[in-house]
């Protein structure tokens, strides 16, 4: 699917607030490219690229050019089905931050999809002896701290509720860093979730929609590592 410019200026009128309605369906699509210009779109509510209740839907790729971002408009708003999308790309090949990818802000999008990049335990290159803040939607979620810290550090976990998805976990390990008072401090948007005060420690934590987008932080494992 390919769509280049979008210019619509009217109400609401899309079938189930989307452009594409796929209910109780089974579908399987390669790739959904978004360019150009979205003109003057910009509906006073929220409009999803891909809504409905389907029962299963699979899209290999989101791929967006675009400049600006768009007023209301994410890539996914379903509300059931078993759903799945295997990469969220701008055409540089980096992580998009154009088009959000869930409508978790005034929907229930995020409990109906799985963002494959984010299913395998990806490992960070994280920086010595710093705080770390984890940008990258569907990026490194392993963050393995190998370096004695000299001081208290902070580890922020993305709280952007529009890129957020049900099962999304960050897993953070002490190998050699922590130390006394030294400490890894787990925080989303600056509310502490956890604390790593021993080393060969490992605290997993995995989101669940909330529109609280801290408060869907949940602690799902924590102990020697």
């Amino acid at each position: 699917i390919k769509m280049e410019t979008i210019n619509y200026t009217g109400a609401n009128a899309f079938s189930g607030a989307s452009l594409f309605y796929m209910p109780s369906c089974l579908a399987e699509i390669g790739h959904v490219f978004v360019g150009g210009t979205l003109g003057a779109f910009n509906p006073s509510t929220a409009v999803t690229m891909f809504g409905g209740a389907p029962n299963a839907v699979r899209i290999g790729a989101l791929i967006s050019t675009l400049s600006a971002d768009p007023t209301n408009f994410p890539w996914i708003g379903f509300s059931g089905g078993n759903n799945r999308v295997g990469k969220y790309l701008e055409a540089t090949g980096t992580a998009s931050r154009t088009i959000p990818l869930t409508n978790i802000g005034g929907g229930a999008g995020a409990n109906y999809v799985v963002y494959e990049a984010n299913a395998a335990l990806q490992l960070a290159s994280v920086a010595a002896d710093a705080d770390y803040t984890v940008t990258n939607n569907g990026g490194a979620n392993v963050l393995n701290f190998t370096t004695a810290l000299t001081a208290s550090r902070t580890v922020e976990i993305m709280t952007d509720t529009r890129f957020l998805h049900n099962g999304y976990r960050i897993r953070i390990v002490s190998r050699g860093a922590v130390n006394g008072a030294n400490t890894l401090v787990i925080k989303a948007a600056t509310i502490t979730k956890a604390t790593i005060s021993s080393d060969n420690y490992a605290v997993e934590l995995t989101w669940r929609r909330n529109p609280t987008a801290h408060s869907g932080w949940v602690i799902t494992r924590q102990g020697a590592a």
